[in-house]
Order: structure tokens, then sequence, then C-alpha cells
């Protein structure tokens, strides 16, 4: 391959931005049989700088290819999630240096690949999008893990410098498509940018030059990864150091000059280029700025436990026939050392759940740190169980293959408190030691040799096999070494001739017992060596001590892995590959071979499933001691290092029992393989039908002798001991069918085989037993029952909670319960609480967790009997088995610390703006009100500072006769003044508190400062109260420019509208990130209220409210007289509404789903434990819900959420709420329990989300492809299943047609009408809209408010209420005579004395008109639009004139009292704004009176069922619905003209009968314009009503979702 031209600046920054773009138009054309096909090219999973960077380079690389690979559309992605990115300071750097933007690339979670490329579906379709040829190259790893396992087909390529794993036999070295250096059990480079360098200057010519920043990117990796060619590193090799040269001396670095990094200081950017930015970088400090941001210490420490081992993590599997104590094994490899790691808040709580999570046998976390330039690396071993971790460690201390590390212990974490995870910690001697460096020195190159026995020679064009008798390691395992004989399968195409699928045969020579199939198997001494059997295979029974502790196995039948019978030539392959040129596939005449489908009228081979009928399945043996095989296999996966010994044991089937003791004596049978197990039969597989050795299901420990006391699995149940598949001939497992059929599940209370779903019986489930809406509200009221069909049903799973929502009317309080003698009962495996939907067995004596299915024995002082239907007879007697909520009181182990008193600190901006704006008078008034409201009185504690150019302290202690001040100018070195005072209890210090609260407004009147030092305030406010924790209140009003925390204003009006604007939403700086984590751990919350007359950068202040659990309120132009009582009412509120304090909140569901996103304001400790300093009553999160395995093995899905914290009382309470949810097979069933309100608030949690990663384009974009999506597959129905490969009709019902023109006609559900109207309201939403006129700060604060709303209030603020009240009629604004119910309608009564509202319209121009006066209320805002032509008598009764004509709107005030319409109308605003608290708001009203060109555009701004002329607000409702029935596909695109054309003019609903033009809500002149041309426009006064003039070819009709909103809407006949 070679290239077409020079490189050139643009060139390579251009296919990077690119990417997206032409991804996105492949998949739009994917209806083209004749596209391009794509390639994609990824990293592995741990997405570290030569993953990603290797990525795109090679990317770029190939697209400049001149052959046949040019035609494909290359997709380069970075290998980790988007959110990701910010995790990897040296990748962003090298990026910043380079001039990339990160934003623009592709990452794995984007919904374009994790869609269209990544998904299941793009290994399995071959129509769609999805259906589109594709490719995958691998970089940096040669073996796909992880959620991605399922795209090894598409691997196409491989380039990598790791010792391969031997996968994907169809990428050939002589096809040129796999490149892996390594070689002599060492790589020959050590960065995978080496390679994608060589290749590039390998196909370029010596004249050309390369692009500066793609060169800059190889150097920088390389320079990483060789760690500067460090020789105490070791890392490094020539053809790293002869790529660096050549890219020094090829590189166009004049092409950076016009590059200014941000991400580092000038001093350092002259360090790095000391000829200027036009030069050749100086390596030596480039990598020292690289080095320094990945090893930055204040990096590693803002990061928290579950974030450190996340950063780098891999999962192993352990590959073995049988089962095994480890089937997996997770490391996290971290660049601090451990005593950095455990110093760290939380570790061990925060490592036991990420350990859980991960769901591993064994865990390690990989530490490596530099002194003097020479590598340190320490190791941390922990697990569920003990003895593994045990059995581990004395692998690393004791084993001979481990001797090179010079392994010693640490014994800090060596005893672990009862039921905590065992923790052994190891110091490395040997720091060069790695998975890539086996030995400290490298042997010299050798012929190809086992262990010392000659190899026939590889055929041509293929690299002969790694000498020594270890296999391959996972990309990215480094630091311990493999156990003896442990090895795995070498590529196909990599084997002589000669040798089967299953691996190399032994040479000459070797034992009995030394399996064909084991590639690089390490033979006994020569004096175990058994003779060659006739035909070459080797028929020797083993010798009785093998020298190694590992007994050979007994001859067995050909197959994977296992030696030739005698008589059967060793040329014949094995399972997995096919036969030499010339051979025939083995196995008897007519017998279906593997690989291939079965010879006409032969029944497919069976793979661990029941025999063919007619034929018996044959009893396995298994090995007692088999179990422990599971490490020696592990270790081997791995690969950690280290050389085998001289004269290790051959491998065994299935592994060897992990041996720490002496050998047994001459003489005495070796622990190992059974002899007497007998041979897998035909059409049964071993690892399906492994069956427990031992009555119980355990296993023996490794090293064990025969006999030895099991380990049993966690919660096993003796009669429930055997699993589907491991049943003896004749048996059949419980609840039927077939050993090993497909599909079956696990027994309960035992963990499935690796992949498999185990079972949970439910029974008796209440579905009665429901979760109150205002409390936890479900997108459904099913669950799919597979991955496949919540893919096919569209639906958007998830829940929003607000966890302490206040009762509702008429409801009781949440019941407590005092935990007796046997404490809270909870689950032993998971810890969740015992609830009302766990089954109880054995006469009650045990209980069956509804997560986890463990099996638990009830406390003695817990036990009662069940009754005649299986229920417990006290059930009703306790909460926790009757109710969906419930409150335990937390006994004393539940405690950090003693709970603390309410503490409430106040910061306040005294600058001249605060003081001007009427702010300061406000703030005092409101605190001062709720001073004798303030929970936990008499514990409460308060204190206040204020804050210009420098911070004023006020010392309040008891007995003061005024409070002090004590000011503080140097805000450099800031220090806090008597911090004893500073913060006092309310009742002991409250007159002194009064009299600051009276004179603070008056304290800074002449105060002429124009700045505020937000920043050292903060700081000096942690100070205080860094030591009890509590609710902080900040009130600013300009931007921050003094000290810490200095933020400039940076709204670019250029960038409106564009996709750059999502930079404007993102913060400008960490600072205030970083200040709300140690806030946050110091169990802090901030609220925080803004009151901007210009722009503030609220998108970096919001940090602190997001991440400590706080709010974020604005009152832009900030005016007391105003303002005032809107914003008075909400400090009220917030200070005085039940709050649970130092909180901390895990959300569980059953196994087979997983949270996978949470949204709200919280800080993520681990991975699903979210700190909530303060948890309000309005706080508010939602949650996705993903499948976890391919199938629910559950018929019910439980989702529980747990809130521990401290009541304002000083009690410490766990708040769980538990909701059980059915399983559904159906997807009719599915989207017709779909809750279209709750699904519109999660999607515009998620699309926020994706507007502030990407851009608002992308979220609108995602909104409007999940409306589309949702609403065709609720259309499209039930798809026939698949019985045994043959269609099946769903049950109990008639095969329903499938998409098509057929499916557009059919209705949508009942339940999803209003869907389109609130996605159409969220892509027209202030948070979301387009166009220019938006504020950045203004977009802010409605993307926060939106994350926190629960499900009404964000239906309220996407779709406004808008009343008519000209014509409302009399008992209107009065008490509503009607009974209460629980089906009230909040569009009729309101407010907590049931306040009757007038008649709701729908929010279009069409329903205004001059005579009339309409309420519009979001929640937020409320807009009273008045017409010119209203009534005088109403005018005078509202605001005391008889016309608004002239007169100056500032001064006009709503009357609320003096006349029955002003009273009744401020009833109805006040109602609006009650909830079930009982701290209610006051709304502000704007006023808008027809004509006013300002305000009325921003009240047009929420009529969304009208077109708007921003990009992607074109549609109208009735052009979105047409749009969205037609499946997106067909009716007017986005910002098209209308779908009707009656006679060459442009139709349009709002045409009236006697006009020979269109009304249209835009003035222009003296009458109304309109939007659509026609032959002739002529001016139009007044509003045309839809009702009395529709459009030719449009009927109204009544619609049942709008029934309650009494609207008329039109569609097309």
């Amino acid at each position: 391959m070679s290239l077409s031209s020079t490189a050139t600046a643009g060139d390579f920054v251009s296919f990077l931005a690119s990417a997206g773009p032409s991804l996105s138009e492949r998949i739009a054309g994917a209806a083209e049989n004749d596209g391009p096909p794509i390639r994609i090219i990824i990293g592995n999973e741990a997405g570290d700088a030569d993953s990603i960077v290797s990525a795109l380079t090679l990317g770029f690389v190939q697209s400049l290819a001149k052959d046949g690979s040019a035609k494909s559309v290359v997709v380069p992605l970075v290998s980790i999630p988007r959110a990701d990115i910010a995790l990897r300071p040296d990748v962003n750097l090298l990026f910043n240096l380079a001039g990339i933007d990160a934003e623009t690339l592709l990452y794995i979670d984007d919904a374009l690949v994790a869609e269209h490329l990544l998904s299941m579906q793009a290994v399995q379709s071959t129509s769609g999008p999805e259906g589109i040829p594709r490719t995958l190259t691998l970089v940096d790893h040669n073996r796909i893990r992880g959620s991605l396992s399922h795209l090894a087909p598409l691997v196409a390529e491989i380039v990598d410098h790791h010792e391969d794993e031997g996968a994907y036999g169809n990428v050939t070295i002589d096809s040129g498509k796999r490149t892996i250096a390594f070689e002599n059990r060492h790589a020959t480079v050590a960065s995978t940018c080496t390679l994608v360098a060589e290749r590039l200057l390998r196909n370029t010519e010596a004249t050309e030059v390369i692009d500066g920043r793609l060169g800059l990117l190889l150097l920088g990796v390389i320079l990483l990864d060789t760690v500067n060619m460090l020789p105490a590193a070791g890392r490094g090799t020539p053809r790293d150091e002869e790529a660096m040269q050549l890219l020094s001396h090829r590189t166009d670095w004049a092409s950076l000059a016009a590059i200014t990094p941000s991400l580092v200081d000038t001093a350092t950017a002259t360090k790095i280029y000391p000829n200027g930015t036009g030069s050749a970088p100086d390596r030596a400090e480039l990598f020292q700025a690289l080095s320094g941001a990945k090893n930055d210490p204040r990096f590693w420490a803002g990061l928290s436990v579950a974030d450190c081992l996340r950063l780098d993590y891999k999962k192993f599997a352990v590959p073995s026939q049988q089962p095994a104590l480890v089937s997996s094994i997770g490391l996290s490899s971290i660049l601090i050392d451990v005593d950095a790691l455990l110093s760290k808040e939380g570790f061990r709580s925060e490592l036991e759940a990420y350990v859980k999570l991960s769901d591993v046998g064994l865990f390690g976390v990989l530490t490596v740190t530099f002194s003097d330039g020479k590598p340190r690396r320490e190791m941390l071993l922990t697990g569920p169980d003990a003895k593994v971790v045990d059995s581990f460690a004395d692998y690393l201390l004791n084993h001979p293959d481990a001797a090179f590390l010079e392994v010693s212990e640490r014994t800090e974490c060596a005893d672990e408190e009862e039921g905590g995870m065992r923790i052994r910690l190891f110091r490395q001697g040997n720091g060069k030691g790695s998975r890539k460096q086996r030995t400290t020195t490298p042997p010299p190159p050798a012929p190809p040799t086992m262990s010392g026995y000659p190899l026939p020679p590889p055929p041509p064009g293929q690299r002969p096999p790694a000498p020594g008798g270890f296999p391959p390691p996972p990309a990215g395992a480094g630091g311990m070494p493999p156990p003896p004989g442990q090895g795995q399968f070498q590529p196909q195409q990599q084997r002589p001739q000669g040798v089967g699928g299953g691996g190399m045969p032994p040479p000459p020579g070797a034992p009995a017992g030394a399996p064909a199939g084991q590639p690089m198997g390490m033979p006994p001494p020569p004096a175990m060596r058994a003779p060659a059997a006739p035909g070459g295979g080797f028929a020797a029974p083993p010798p009785a001590n093998n020298q190694g502790g590992f007994a050979a196995p007994p001859p067995q039948p050909a197959g994977r892995g296992m030696p030739p019978p005698p008589g059967q030539p060793m040329g014949q392959p094995k399972f997995g590959g096919p036969p030499p040129p010339g051979q025939p596939m083995p196995g008897p005449p007519g017998q279906p071979k593997f690989g291939g489908p079965p010879a006409p009228g032969q029944r497919p081979p069976q793979f661990g499933g029941p025999p063919p009928p007619g034929q018996q399945p044959q009893p396995q043996q298994q090995n007692p001691q088999s179990g422990g095989a599971g490490l020696h296999q592990a270790m081997g996966n791995m690969n950690l290092g280290g050389p085998p010994p001289p004269g290790g044991a051959p491998k065994q089937f299935g592994g060897a029992p992990f041996q720490t003791s002496q050998p047994p004596a001459p003489g005495q049978p070796t622990p190992g393989f059974n002899p007497a197990a007998s041979a897998p039969q035909p059409g049964f597989n071993p690892a399906a039908a492994a069956p427990s050795s031992q009555p119980g299901g355990g296993f023996y420990p490794p090293g064990a002798p025969p006999g030895a006391p099991q380990m049993k699995g966690s919660g096993s149940d003796p009669s429930l001991s055997r699993q589907p598949g491991m049943m003896p001939p004749g048996m059949a497992p419980p609840g039927g069918g077939m050993p090993g059929a497909p599909g079956m599940q696990s027994m309960p209370g035992m963990p499935g085989a690796p992949g498999m779903q185990p079972e949970i019986f439910q029974e008796n489930i209440d579905y009665s037993i429901q979760v109150p809406k205002r409390i936890l509200r479900l997108t459904s009221q099913h669950v799919p029952s597979s991955a496949s069909l919540g893919h096919q049903c569209k639906v958007p799973l998830g829940a929003v909670i607000r966890p302490l929502a206040p009762e509702g009317r008429d409801e009781e309080e949440v019941k407590v319960v005092q935990p007796g003698a046997a404490g809270i009962v909870r689950c032993k495996r998971c810890r969740t609480y015992i609830n009302a939907f766990v089954t109880f067995l054995e006469n009650g004596r045990r209980w069956r967790c509804n997560i986890c299915a463990q099996l638990n024995d009830v406390p003695a002082p817990y036990f009662c009997h069940l009754d005649e239907e299986g229920r417990r007879r006290d059930r009703d007697a306790r909460p926790e088995l009757s109710e969906g909520v419930v409150e335990f009181v937390a006994p004393s182990e539940y405690m950090v610390r003693p709970p603390q008193p309410p503490s409430y600190f106040f910061l306040i901006d005294v600058s001249v703006t605060s003081v001007r704006s009427g702010m300061l008078q406000s703030v005092a008034a409101a605190i001062s009100a709720s001073l004798d409201s303030l929970p936990g009185a008499p514990r409460t504690q308060v204190g206040f500072l204020t804050y210009d150019d420098s911070v004023q302290f006020y010392s309040l202690k008891a007995g003061l006769a005024q409070p002090q001040m004590l000011a503080v100018a140097d805000l450099a070195e800031l220090f806090v003044p008597a911090p004893d005072d500073l913060l006092v209890n309310l009742q002991e210090s409250r007159e002194v508190i009064d009299a600051f609260l009276a004179s603070l407004p008056t304290m800074f009147e002449k105060t002429a400062c124009r700045a505020a030092a937000l920043g050292p305030a903060l700081k000096a406010a942690y100070t205080v109260t860094k030591h009890i924790g509590g609710k902080m209140c900040v009130f600013q009003s300009v931007i921050p420019t003094l000290g810490d925390g200095t933020l400039v204003p940076r709204e670019n009006a250029a960038v409106m509208g564009t996709p750059d604007e999502a930079k404007l939403l993102r913060p400008a700086q960490a600072w205030y990130k970083d200040t709300a984590v140690e806030f946050s751990r110091a169990q802090i919350s901030v609220d925080m209220f803004l009151f901007p007359r210009a722009y503030v950068d609220v998108a970096s202040l919001a940090d602190l409210p997001k991440v400590t659990a706080g709010t974020l309120h604005t009152y832009p132009g900030f005016d007391r007289g105003v303002d005032g009582p809107r914003f008075e009412s909400e400090l009220r509120r917030a200070l005085t509404q039940h709050t649970a304090f130092e909180a901390v909140m895990r959300i569980r569901c059953t196994r087979g789903m997983r949270i996978s996103n949470f949204y709200g304001n919280f800080f993520v400790r681990g991975t699903d434990l979210l700190a909530l300093p303060n948890c309000s009553s309005d706080s508010v999160f939602a949650f996705d819900l993903v499948h976890d395995e391919q199938s629910v093995g559950s018929s019910v899905v439980t989702v529980q959420s747990a809130l521990l914290y401290t009541s304002s009382e000083g009690e410490r309470r766990i708040r769980v709420i538990t909701q059980a949810v059915p399983v559904s097979s159906r997807a009719s069933e599915v989207i017709g329990g779909v809750d279209a309100d709750a699904v519109s608030a999660l999607l515009a949690k998620q699309a926020l989300d994706v507007g502030v990663k990407t851009n608002l384009d992308n979220a609108r974009n995602k909104l409007q492809q999940a409306c589309v999506d949702l609403i065709r597959a609720s259309k499209e129905g039930d798809k026939p299943r698949t019985v045994s490969g043959y269609a099946a009709p769903p049950p109990m019902q008639q095969p329903q047609q499938q998409g098509g023109p057929e499916g557009e006609s059919k209705p949508v559900p009942e339940n999803l009408k209003l869907l389109p109207l609130y996605t159409l309201a969220l892509m027209k939403n202030v948070a979301f809209r387009g166009g220019t006129d938006v504020h950045p700060d203004e977009r802010v604060h409605a993307m926060r408010r939106l994350t926190n709303m629960d499900v009404l209030a964000s239906k309220h603020f996407l779709y406004p209420r808008m009343f008519s009240l000209h014509d409302m009629s009399p008992s209107a604004g009065l008490p509503s005579n009607s009974a209460p119910s629980d089906d009230d309608d909040d569009e009729k009564v309101a407010g907590q004395d049931r306040i009757e509202l007038p008649r709701v319209l729908n929010l279009t121009v069409d329903r205004l008109a001059s005579n009339g006066i309409f309420l519009l209320d979001n929640g937020i805002d409320m807009f009273l639009w008045v017409g010119r032509s209203s009534d005088p008598a109403i005018l005078n009764s509202l605001f005391g004139v008889n016309s608004l004509e002239g007169v100056d709107m500032s001064q006009v005030r709503l009357r609320t009292s003096g006349n029955d319409f002003a009273s009744r109308l401020h009833a109805i605003a006040s109602a609006l704004r009650e909830d079930d608290s009982a701290q209610s708001l006051v709304a502000k009203v704007t006023i808008v009176r027809e004509g006013d060109h300002g305000l009325e555009s921003r009240f047009f701004w929420h009529l969304i069922e009208d077109s708007a002329s921003f990009n992607g607000g074109t549609f109208s409702y009735e052009d979105f619905v047409q749009f969205v029935n037609s499946g997106g596909g067909a009716g007017a695109p986005p910002g098209g003209p209308s779908r009707a054309r009656l006679e060459g003019v442009w139709g349009c609903r709002r045409r009236k009968g006697n006009l020979e033009g269109w009304g249209c809500h835009r003035r222009v002149d003296q009458g109304w314009g309109c939007r659509r041309r026609v032959a002739r426009l002529l001016p139009v006064r007044g509003w045309v009503d839809r009702q009395e003039a529709l459009r030719p070819g449009l009927q109204a009709v009544n619609s049942e979702a709008h029934r309650r909103r009494d609207l008329r809407l039109v569609e097309c006949r």
C-alpha cells in the first residue's frame, strides 16, 4: 500500500472532523446496495494514549491508501465513553498541543456508533443501517473482550505489540493483515504508534513531509510508552528509537506554529519548543510534560477510588472446560502507590462495591510509580472469597514461576473485619517485570522450540510460534506470572501442517497425555517421556509422579485440546480448524463435520444440549479437585510474566489443581485429573455437562487433597446444588426440560456458569403493592424479557425518583420500622433490604432475594410461619413486607460518625450590583422570616460571611450586643479569624443573629466595589464548616473576578446557534468542580442563587450545586419589587423543607438488568453510590435501566432504592423504596405499558447529557429519533417468535403485519398519542431550541432545572398550560365543589384547596384573540398576555386602568385583591404554585401587552404547536405528527414546506374563507404577514380561529388524547 500524496496539516484534522458526518451520511444511505463498506478502527478497552492515538492515526493512514481500501468509510473510534476522555490528562494535553478538538471525535458510547456500528445487530443484520458491510481493525490488542466480544466475526486486521492470543484465524500473516510485533517472548516495539509510524514512513517518499499534528501525536505516545527510552525502564527498542528519529526529521513542524496550547503555561511551552512552536519539540521536555500530566498527583488525588480503578481496568475470562473457583479476574492499573490509594476516603467500601459490580472472582490492582527514573511496582489482591485470594498470594510468594518478580508481602491489610473482603498487598522487587518483558534480559533469538524439542517448520509466510511453555498475554495485563503449563490457542495459520485445530502436537517422545491441542505446552523431563504409539499417537499410562505435582491425563478421544487415540494420524484436525491440504474432514462417513452445515438428512451436531433421540448422554466423571484448575487457568490467561521452570509439567485438560504444598512421595497418587474419567461423547459438550464433584456443589480449594473440606458456593442450596446441564443421565432438572438444553437457567441460590443467567422463581407477587407515582415513576409497566426485545420495542427504560417527596392528599406518612433483635434483614450477597416481593421458603426459615436470587436464612427473632398461600402470617403487621416505601431506623453500625446538628451557612455577595438591585434586602428578609422554621431546633447552627474584594467574617457569639465584623483583605493568604465563633447555635445566639440581619441591608449601602471574590469566600466557608457539613447558601450577582475561581466573560455571539455553542454550556475551568468534590466529601451541600445583570458564566458556577446535590436558581435583572416575592418564597422553601443530611443512595435491580446512567445533582462514589450531602423533598434523580444479559431469567424485575441519611432530629434512617415490575416477552405489552409523561422526562435528561457533551443539534436529533422509533415500534406490534428455527405467532393473538406501508396506517396506541407533542415541545424548549436568541446563562439554567424536575413539573415546563381568563366560568378561581379523588386532573383543579382552573388551550397562536386575556404557566414563569381589544372592565379590575395603550408597562402592577376578578386570578396563580409541600411558592407574573415585540417574542417561544424559525424547530405540531407517523422518512422534512398544496398555492391551517391571503402571527406594517407565500397577500387584522375555517383536505376531529384539554386537532383524511 502506498499513499497518494503528502499529508498536509489540514488533511489530518479534516479527516478526524469528517469521520462523524461521513458515517452519518453512509448510514443515512443504507438503502443503497452499492455504498462503500465501513472500516472501524478501535483500540483496547482500557483506552490509553496508545490505543486512542494509534486508532486515529492508523485510520488517517488507511484513508490515504491508493488501493481498494480507500473506498471504505474509515471510522476510527475512541475506545472509551465520551465522558471518560476527561480522565486521560496525557491524551488531553497531547491533543491540546496538536490542536485536536476531542469533542469532534467518535466514541464508543455515541448514539450513532453504539446503535449502528457496535450493537449486536451490527453482526446479525443484513439490511438497514446495521446491515452495511463493515470490518474491524484492532489496534493495541489482538482479542476483543467484554461488551464488544460479539463483534469478533468482523475482525479483518490486527496491529498490535502484545503476545498473540491466537484469535481470529481468518486474519493471517500472509495477507499482511496480522501485524503483531512480539517475538521471542518479548515485544519488539513498545508502542503500537511505532507500528503506525513505520507504516506511514514506509509508504511515503523520503522527500515527503509528515503533517505536524500527526507527527506530534505519534512522537508523544511513543515517548510515553518507551519512557523516553530510559534504560532503567527497559521499555524502548531500536525500532522505537528509529521511528522517533524519522518522525523528528520528516515532520513538518512549521505547521504547528499557529497552535497556541492552553493546557500548559508559557514556560512549559517554551521548554517543549525551545526554538519556537514552528520547530521540532524537545523530546525530553515533551515527555516530561506528558508524563507529568499522566502522573499528576493532583489529578489522581481528585479521583475517587472507583475512578482510579476504572481508569485502566480489564477483565479476563478463564476459559476452562470444567467448573473452576475463578471464572474471571479483574485487573486495574493505576499510577499512584498503594498507600495513596489506601488513604482515599471510603477506600474499603468503594473497593468492595467496585469488585461486586465487576463480578469477578479475583481482583488485582497493579500500581507503578517512578523514583529517580526507576519504576516501583506494587500489587493489591482482593476478592469475595478469601481462600482464592490466599491461594494466589501463595503463588506469588512461593512458586518458582513468580520468583523473578521478587515479590514480598506488606501486612497492612492482611486482617480484615468480619464480613469484609480479604486484601493482600505486595511489593515487586523487579520493577521491570511486566507482560512485555518477561525476563530482565531478553534471550537471544533461537529457532522455534518446545522446551528443547525442535518443532516442524511452519508453512511458508507464517510466523513460527514463540518458544516456551506459556500462553500469549491479553493486552493490557502486567505484573504477575502464569502458573506452569498454562497456555492458550495459537492462530490457525501459524500452526505447522499436521497440527489440529486444538493446537500443536507434542514432539516425538512427549509423555502420554500431553494433549495434542496444547500450544507451546511444556513436556516433563526426558525421564518421563513415553514411547510413541503406532500412527503418531501417544498411548502410555501416566507415571505415578511427574515431579511437578500435576497428574497427566489418560488417553482421550480426539477432540478439542485432546491427544488422538492410538492409530489416529496426528495430521487429523481437531475441532476449530480445517484439515491440512489434501486431507478429508475427520469423523465417520456421513457424519456432519464441525464448522459447516450438516449433510442432507443429517441432524446438526449437538453442542451442550441434549443428545439426539435414542442416544443417551454419557456421564462425566470429574476430578474432585477440579475446582482448583481455575487458579492455574486464570494465571495463564492473564500471562503476567515469568519464564517456565525447567521440566515443567504438561497442561491438563481443564487445568490442574494449584499445588502449593510439597509434591507427594514416590508411589503416592498425585492430585490431578481422574484417570477414570470417561471421554466426552459425540454431541455432548463436556463444558456443559460438568456435574458438581460433591453433593452440594462445592469445590475443593487449591492444593487441597482428596477428601478435604469443600468451598461452598455463596449461598448455594444443598437441595438445589445441580445446575441444568449437570444432571446425571435420566434425570431432568427441576422445572422440567432436558439437561443442558439451550436457554436453561441455573438453579436459584447458585451462581450460574459464565454467561448464564440464574432463574429467579417469583412466587406470590402482589402487584397491588405500588410505590406512589410522586415518588417513583417508571417509563414502562413492563420490562422486555430480552435485550433483543428491548431493542425492538425502542422503549427508553428507566425511572424518575423523588425519594423524599411529601405525602399526597389524604396519604399516610411513610411507616417507620424499628429493627428488633434481628436487626435490619438484608441479603448477605447483594445487601438488598428485605421487602414485600421476596419469597419465603422452607416454611419461613429461608428467603430468596429478589435481586440476586440468593437464599438467605431468616434470623430466629424474625421467624414466622407461612400461611396456606406461602406468605408470612405477620405480613400485614410488618410494613417492610407489605409496603412499597418504608423507613428503617438505622442502628449504630450505619453511622460513620455521630449525627451532626443541621448547619446553615450563608455567603452573600455585597458588591454594588447586589446593593442597588435590592438583593441584600431580600436575602436578609427571607432568612429572618425562616429562622423560626429551620429544621433541627434546638440543635441548629448558622453562620454568615460576606464578600466583595475582601472577605468579611461575623462573630455571632452569644452574649454580644452586636455582631463583630472581621475583614480579611489578603485573598492569596486567606485565614479564618476566630473560627469557633463563626458558626453558632441559633437558639443561643438568636438576638445577635437578628441584629445582624436587620443591619445587613444598610451595612454596605455606600460601597462602590464591583468585584466579588467568590473563590476565596468558598474556601473560607469550607474551613468553617468542614467539621460538621450542612447546607451552604451562596448569593452572587456578578462574575467572580478575584482570587481562586476567577472567571472571564466568554460569551460569543458568533458561535450562538452553531455546534460550537456547546462549549459555552460546559465549565470554563475545573476549579468549581474540584471544590465541589471536596465539599461533598465534607458533607456540605451548596444552594446557589444568582442575580445576574450581565454574563456570569452559569455553566462554570453550576458545578457547585450539581456535585454537592444542591439547587440552582437564577433571577436575571433582579428587581426587588418585581422578583423579590418569588425569590424570598423560594429561599424560605429551600431552608425550611424536609431535608436529609449526610445522605447516600444506592439503586439496585434484579440480575439481568443494570442501572447504566444516573441523572441529577450528586457525586458518584464508586460506580453506583450517590453521595448526597443534602437530599430535600424537592430532590429528583433519574436513571437508565438496561439489559445486562441477553435475557432476564426472572418473571419479575425488582428495582430497589435505599437512601441512608441523618434526619434533622439527629436520627439515622434508611428510606427503602421497592417496586416490582413484570417481565413481558411481547413487544405490544411492553409498549402498551409505556408512560409517555415519564418517557419524555427521561428523554429530556438523556438529551441534556448529549447536548452538553456534543452539541444541541445532536440532542434534538436524539429526541426526534427516539420518538420516531417508539411510534414505529408501536405500530409494528409483536414480531413472530422463532421456535427451533420455525416462526411462531405470539401467544394468544394473531400474527400482526410488520412494518411497511401497512404499518404506517395503524393508529398510535392511546398511551403514546401525546409523545410527539411532548417531543416537539422538548425540541423547542429553551434548553434545546436553536437560533441565536437564547443567552448561554439562560440556557444552562434551564438545563439544570430540567435535569432536576420530576415528571409532573417536567411536563408543565415542556408543555405549559395556557388558560383563557376573559371568558372563564364564574366558578374558576374558587374551591371546587367536586369530591377529591386520586384521578383529579391537574388541568382542572390545583392547589391544596382544589381551586378550579379556567379552560386550558393548546399552545398555538390560533388560540389567541385580540379581545382576550390569557395566562401561560410553565411552572417557573407566568405570562399574562393582554390583547389590544380586551374588555376595559377586566383591565380596570386587574390593573386599575381601562386600556394599556400608551402606558409604561414597568409601572403596571397586577392587583391581587379588591375585586372578584383580581381575587380569583390571584387564587389561580397561587394554586398553580402550590403542591403537597407546606412551603408554597409565590408566582412572578410577567405582563405581556399585545404588540410589545420583546416580551411577546418570549411569550411566543412557548407556543410550541406553531413552527419556529430556528434549525430543527420548523415543524408545526401537525407537520411533526405526520412526520412521526410516516416513520421519519416521509412527510415534510425539518424546515421543509407544508405537506399540502392546493392549485399551486401553499395550504395553511389558518385559511379563512373570505380572505385571499393567509393569516400569520408575524406582524408586518399594519397587518399580519404570512410565512407561506401565495400570489398576493392581503393584510389581515385580528386572529383567525382554527375552528372557524379549516384548510381543505383537513377534518376537525376530537382526539381522545386531548380530551382533558377540550381541544380540537386536525389530521389528514
